[in-house]
């Protein structure tokens, strides 16, 4: 075939395709779960869990590392256009799922990890920013998000020293 060049196993166009479909699936389970996000909070009594509520929100929260896994891989392969706001929107998504749970579960050993992933899809976005308004709204709300988690650890420091005295 003329005009498409291969990129590992899948042509350029059917590995683009493959992985916004893929988003459009991760945004749907994305959707589906995230009324259940507030179950994985370390600080609800674990006897009283319902466990399929807290399988649906640890579902979230992996689709979301998914998410960004997708669109981290689109923009290493130079397929993520900022035209496509869908997929920046969706990442978005994903960053601030993660985020809640890092901000849940800080003493988790986990989040660094998770917290990696957060970084780089707001990397993603930032990159982006430039050519997509979608992109960079959502980069500009990140950023605001960034100084109400340092405001939000600073006042969760100080009500655990106060807490010990």
């Amino acid at each position: 075939m003329r005009g498409i060049c291969h990129l590992g196993q899948a042509h350029i166009p059917v590995f683009s395709i493959q992985q916004l479909l893929r988003t459009a699936y991760a945004h749907t389970q994305i959707f589906l779960y995230r009324p259940f996000l507030h179950y994985v909070s370390e600080t609800r009594n674990s006897e009283t869990v319902d466990k399929r509520s807290f399988a649906c929100a640890a579902a979230c929260v992996s689709v979301s590392r998914n998410v960004i896994h997708i669109t981290s891989e689109m923009k290493k392969r130079g397929l993520l256009i900022g035209s496509y706001w869908f997929t920046m929107y969706t990442t978005f998504f994903a960053i601030l799922t993660i985020a809640f749970f890092v901000l849940e579960n800080a003493d988790n050993g986990a989040t660094d990890a998770m917290l990696e992933d957060a970084e780089e899809g707001r990397r993603t976005l930032a990159q982006l920013a430039k050519r997509s308004m979608a992109a960079d709204r959502c980069t500009t709300t990140l950023k605001v998000c960034q100084h109400i988690e340092q405001f939000y650890s600073l006042f969760s420091m100080s009500s655990r020293r106060a807490a010990t005295l």
